[in-house]
């Protein structure tokens, strides 16, 4: 069943949700056998529809589906297992003019931005691509959920207390880390992001195991194999002591590192001697921070550029921010040849 218009739509924890005439996919859709984690498996069919278009798509465990940490639709399930029926409510915004809403919805609303006549094709896919997700395995779903985590590495707030969501549990409990006792599994619930300001500060002693975690995990993000891991260990490695001597900055997000950068004072000349952000940071501005950070710090030490011994894969990035190619250099741990650059310290100015 699908509505043109809707007014005073049922949501999660008794919400209501409203939307203009024949601007937005409404439809319930009555279930006679259904999987155990249906609102979830109705999120990743949104989401599939949704990336079809070019979108970058994440899920807010449960059920809300986000572009750009917008809402772009809501995903409720109501079953009645002892009459035998199941029903899976969707509302995606795929006409929808934000500036239409309310005000305190314009920076928290998403739409696909389609005009009102892609309303009925939408309907189709998702049609489609709700019997595929119906008929997938629940450990699947679950996978492809985890890739989709909006909340994970991030600071929520449930009914119970505050932590940092860690990863989905194979029964579809949201884990967050609350604490020294270990995660705690939410299976249903109300959960709040705790949004936190970028900062970039001087790294302190005691944080050097947790930056050398970061670091294993951003250069594992590019698909190396462990053997190349172990080999280049050791060149990866945040010490105290390098804390202590040299200039190494983290960049946090609310109470989460999500990035970490230094110089090498003792290379001659000056080195840029890591920048690397944590893979659930990645995109969000905290690398370009981070290495602007660094530069100011080196111009006030008088540097005017640092050398940049870069990984392959993190070469676009550097050029971007106004780096240039001078070389190669062979790694000591690895031997492959890197890419070799400069860049200048007033480049951000």
């Amino acid at each position: 069943m699908t509505a043109g218009e809707q007014r005073a739509g049922r949501g999660r924890q008794g919400r209501t949700w409203s939307a203009a005439a024949g601007r937005a996919l409404l439809m319930s859709l009555v279930l006679r056998q259904w999987p155990p984690l249906v609102p979830i498996v109705g999120a990743l069919a949104v989401a599939d529809v949704a990336a079809a278009g070019g979108a970058t798509i994440t899920i807010k465990w449960p059920n809300d589906v986000l572009l750009d940490d917008r809402k772009l639709a809501g995903v409720l399930g109501e079953a009645r297992p002892q009459e035998g029926w199941c029903v899976l409510g969707i509302g995606l915004n795929v006409a929808v003019r934000v500036e239409d809403l309310p005000p305190e919805l314009h920076d928290r609303a998403a739409t696909l931005g389609l005009r009102p006549t892609a309303v009925e094709p939408t309907l189709d896919a998702l049609l489609r691509a709700l019997e595929q997700r119906l008929a997938q395995p629940t450990a699947d779903a679950l996978d492809e959920l985890r890739a989709l985590d909006a909340l994970h590495g991030r600071r929520v707030r449930w009914a119970e207390g505050e932590g940092v969501a860690c990863g989905i549990d194979d029964e579809g409990r949201l884990l967050v880390q609350g604490g020294a006792t270990g995660p705690v599994a939410l299976a249903a619930g109300e959960v709040h992001l705790l949004a936190g300001p970028l900062v970039v500060r001087r790294a302190v002693g005691g944080e050097a195991g947790e930056l050398t975690a970061l670091v294993l995990r951003s250069k594992a993000v590019w698909g190396y194999d462990p053997q190349f891991m172990r080999r280049a260990a050791a060149e990866l490695l945040v010490s105290d002591h390098d804390i202590a001597e040299r200039d190494v900055f983290v960049a946090q997000v609310g109470d989460v590192l999500a990035g970490v950068s230094g110089i090498d004072h003792a290379a001659q000349p000056p080195e840029l001697d890591l920048l690397f952000v944590d893979p659930i940071h990645k995109g969000t501005g905290v690398g370009r921070a981070l290495l602007r950070h660094t530069l100011a710090a080196a111009r006030v030490r008088g540097l005017k550029e640092l050398v940049i011994v870069s990984d392959p894969y993190a070469e676009p990035f550097y050029l971007s921010q106004g780096a240039v190619r001078v070389g190669a250099r062979r790694s000591s741990s690895t031997g492959r040849e890197l890419p070799l650059l400069r860049i200048a310290t007033d480049v951000a100015r």
